[in-house]
């Protein structure tokens, strides 16, 4: 499933669950396991709602999903690492790229994710 934000999308925790809904009813409907989100971002999010979002999938029963996180000039920093951290422990797969070939390439790999 592809995701793409728009230019200088907002990041915050009503659009971060605006996204969770996307992919929980892509999965519902398709059985989608494997996402890939694209854009340009601006954050603004709280350390608590970075917990939250990365919590999001498990209430959906979500074990197993390969999110790849393409932002146009991002740069992961510790907040960005804290969801993927999180994420990790609920059992998703969380990578950043700085391109969709390479991102497309992981998502279609076996490959666990790994620290970006």
């Amino acid at each position: 499933m592809l995701i793409r934000l728009d230019a200088g999308f907002e990041l915050n925790g009503a659009s971060v669950e605006n996204l969770w809904q996307a992919v929980i009813a892509a999965n519902r409907e398709r059985g989608t396991q494997r996402i890939l989100a694209v854009g340009e971002i601006h954050r603004s999010m709280s350390v608590s709602e970075i917990f939250r979002s990365a919590a999001r999938p498990l209430t959906a029963h979500l074990f197993g999903l390969k999110l790849a996180l393409c932002w146009k000039n991002f740069v992961p920093d510790a907040d960005s690492r804290l969801f993927q951290d999180s994420a990790r422990n609920r059992g998703l797969e969380v990578r950043y790229f700085e391109n969709e070939p390479a991102a497309l390439a992981w998502l279609a790999s076996g490959e666990p994710a790994k620290p970006a």
